[in-house]
């Protein structure tokens, strides 16, 4: 009987499942967002009621129709793609602080940027300029495509030249005229810098600093559910140079350093590198919110510095009356098992650069214990005390010490009771 009631309501339940209504989908915005320096992309949920962007900078926005889930991990809904991904049709609907509304059309859009300089060169282009840069774009690349062929080729044949040349070596020597006939070694092609975006669909947005109320209609003009917010477009604070700073020991992982009256501290034996950047300051919720719209942090009054690129200007850093100059670095890693590295500086007419940047080695700028760096920032050196980790390791005892003379103590009560 009871298997006969598991049976009637599995085939209750597959019946609904595909006779009942449809599933209902969420709604939400795909957005590509400028954040000073590239493109990213990210997505505003149904429950996420305010968005943030970056005034006077063009953004791309869809509205689109998915299944959200939820992934605890990192306290975020997630779109599901796979399960549906459709573009809703219609306008977007912008009002300004002053009840004017602004309706946008989807265009088709590209970003394009050269990764030499991504910071100079990323823009992004609407309508017919969109098809037009990425018709460039993909016949420059086909060009490159070409120009990698031929140098193949040309490799070949260089090969099989210089190895015929080889086997006759082997069998006598060379006259003057063969030596003359002495294949050149082919040039490849320059590195294709160039990326670019899929033509996409999306909707325009770019607004002076200020508050907005956005909402999506369909095509016969109604608001669509879950697609009103509040938008915020808000502008830097103040801008600085600055630096990013990376110890030679650890030359991937820079910090960022601001010229702000901000004070770097470091020790005598330390080798450091400088690299000229320029930098922003932000209201730090508001960026955070632009890059993750989901965050839930407590808005709060404190401000963010974001690299946005490098500053070309700058060449030399003077310090303690000495001009140390910008170079170029070459990372060799170590051969072998043993993992390592060591940065050396670039050989004469080697252009493969792993970095460029100002070294500064405090152990031979003498006893001096505070650098000026920039115009309001400095570094300070600190002293170090050749006993002070004996110490450290010491006062680490202390506690078991104190925990062995209790313990005995107590032991000793005992005995006497």
């Amino acid at each position: 009987m009871k298997k006969l009631l598991i049976t009637i309501i599995s085939s209750i339940l597959l019946v609904t499942s595909l006779f009942g209504e449809e599933a209902e989908y969420d709604f939400v915005y795909a957005l590509n967002y400028y954040n000073g320096v590239s493109y990213n992309s990210t997505i505003i949920p149904p429950h996420t009621k305010q968005m943030y962007l970056l005034a006077d900078s063009m953004n791309a926005l869809v509205f689109r129709e998915t299944s959200l889930y939820y992934w605890s991990l990192t306290s975020e809904f997630k779109a599901d793609w796979a399960v549906k991904n459709s573009v809703v049709s219609g306008l977007l609907a912008v009002k300004d602080s002053n009840g004017n509304i602004q309706r946008f059309a989807g265009q088709p859009y590209v970003i394009q940027y050269d990764m030499r300089d991504m910071a100079n060169t990323i823009s992004i282009y609407w309508g017919p300029d969109a098809f037009s840069q990425y018709d460039k774009f993909t016949k420059m690349q086909q060009a490159y495509n070409n120009a990698v062929y031929e140098y193949n080729l040309a490799l070949q044949d260089y090969n099989t030249k210089v190895n015929e040349l080889l086997q006759l070596s082997m069998q006598s020597s060379l006259s003057e005229e063969q030596l003359a006939t002495f294949p050149e070694v082919p040039e490849p092609p320059a590195n294709f810098s160039l990326v670019s975006t899929e033509i996409n669909l999306g909707y325009p947005m770019q607004f002076s600093e200020g508050k907005y109320e956005m909402w999506f209609e369909d095509m016969n003009q109604k608001e669509i559910r879950d697609s009103r917010k509040r938008l915020v477009t808000f502008s830097a604070t103040s801008e600085s140079g600055g630096f990013k700073v990376f110890e030679e020991n650890r030359w991937t992982v820079p910090v960022d350093f601001p010229d702000s009256k901000k004070t770097l501290f470091t020790h005598k034996a330390s080798t450091l590198y400088f690299q000229p950047y320029r930098y922003k300051q932000f209201e730090k919720y508001a960026y955070e919110s632009l890059v993750n719209p989901q965050q839930t942090n407590v808005k709060d009054q404190m401000h963010i510095w974001i690299p946005i690129d490098q500053d070309f200007g700058i060449e030399k850093l003077s310090l303690s009356n000495q001009e140390i100059a910008k170079s170029g670095y070459k990372v060799i890693q170590t051969t072998g098992s043993k993992l390592g590295y060591t940065i050396s500086p670039l050989p004469d007419g080697d252009l493969d650069t792993s970095f460029e940047g100002i070294k500064l080695d405090f152990q031979a700028l003498g006893d001096t214990k505070r650098f000026a760096v920039g115009r309001e920032s400095s570094v300070v050196i600190l002293n170090d005390y050749p006993g002070l980790g004996l110490i450290v390791s010491l006062s680490s005892l202390f506690p078991l010490l104190l925990f062995l003379i209790i313990k005995e103590k107590k032991k000793h009560i005992r005995h006497k009771r």
